[in-house]
């Protein structure tokens, strides 16, 4: 379902993050290589600055 998510988001050209990220989550979605097709940030401060940054 993420997955699917994350191609969806692609494909109307823009990206799925997840924020919020307990450790143990991250590093599942890690090991999975989710990391390779959206980002994971462990706050929702660190995925608003990526937003922010990324608005330029």
């Amino acid at each position: 379902m993420i997955a699917d998510a994350a191609l969806q988001a692609g494909r109307s050209g823009r990206q799925l993050v997840i924020s919020g990220a307990r450790a143990a989550v991250a590093e599942i979605l890690a090991i999975v290589r989710f990391d390779t097709f959206m980002h994971i940030f462990t706050s929702v401060e660190e995925a608003y600055e990526f937003y922010q940054l990324s608005e330029g």
